[in-house]
């Protein structure tokens, strides 16, 4: 089997460099699966997406195709370095944009030359949020990868299945995830165009934390304005009291804001409500100074 393997990697046979097929005019398709195992991390401030998953390519090594007679085993594993496979990157990358370079996932070579190829890695993304309805949100955030060794009259992806595979998905804390779609679109790269693939993730947010630490003792806070005008003005504790509400209300909307992007296209509502609270709780403060100040002016 070693010398039956050598044989068919000898660099006089074969060129990993070149697609690997008999007639070089015909288009090898590769086909792409996506194993969702869980989101790591959805970043609002940063607005970055990253995911931790395999991807199972497939495609048709005609060169090391064999028949029964040649008494190998059914498949054969040789390195990854040692066969052709497609140069892969991720366009919407954070960091490492040729992710599987230096890749030492296992490959698989089956008698009819079948090859598959089960890179993993983390996939850390840039995603353009709406914080609009924010916590009670949905976002769609997606990974895009295109095949840069080759042209799309050389190499098209297609996918085995619209959807990404989760069947050893973890469950996220603070995100559900709706739906995954997958499809193979054209890269167009001025003149070129290459084949890519995009995995899209629907997510909604979880909203239990937030409502239960920001929202709630926020909307609490706010009816304490009320009662600023139930205070006795001889007390001496209504100007005070007011001014306590209107810090809390300012501290939690400092909390609120550090949880969002500073540059973003729609204000959230909440930061909205916590504004106008802000106002009333100001309007409640003067208007309680005025009060004392007319009490003062009656004695």
């Amino acid at each position: 089997m070693l010398t039956f393997f050598n044989d068919r990697l000898d660099k006089q046979n074969y060129n990993p460099q070149i697609r690997p097929l008999i007639d070089q005019s015909h288009v090898l398709e590769v086909t792409v699966l996506f194993e969702l195992v869980s989101i790591v991390e959805v970043n609002e401030v940063t607005q970055s997406f990253n995911c931790n998953g395999f991807l199972f390519f497939n495609w048709t090594d005609e060169i090391l195709a064999w028949n029964k007679t040649d008494n190998v085993d059914n498949g054969i594993h040789p390195l990854p370095a040692d066969i052709w496979r497609p140069r892969v990157i991720l366009m919407n990358t954070l960091e490492k944009r040729d992710l599987f370079d230096d890749d030492k996932a296992p490959v698989f070579v089956l008698r009819n030359g079948t090859v598959i190829w089960v890179p993993g890695s983390l996939f850390p993304t840039s995603c353009q949020m709406n914080m609009t309805n924010y916590p009670f949100d949905q976002q769609t955030c997606h990974i895009k990868l295109v095949a840069m060794s080759h042209d799309e009259r050389e190499l098209q992806f297609r996918a085995l299945y619209p959807y990404a595979r989760n069947e050893t998905y973890t469950l996220n804390g603070e995100w559900d995830l709706l739906k995954t779609e997958v499809r193979t679109e054209t890269f167009d790269a001025s003149y070129v165009n290459l084949s890519s693939i995009q995995v899209l993730f629907v997510m909604k947010r979880r909203p239990t934390f937030f409502l239960l630490n920001i929202l709630f003792p926020v909307v609490f806070l706010s009816f304490l304005n009320i009662f600023v005008f139930v205070i006795p003005a001889e007390s001496g504790e209504k100007i005070s009291y007011g001014i306590t509400v209107l810090l809390a209300i300012s501290v939690y909307m400092s909390t609120v804001s550090g949880m969002l992007p500073r540059a973003s296209e729609t204000l959230p509502y909440v930061i909205i409500y916590l504004f106008i609270l802000l106002i009333l709780s100001m309007i409640t403060v003067i208007c309680s100074i005025i009060i004392v100040q007319l009490h003062n002016m009656e004695e």
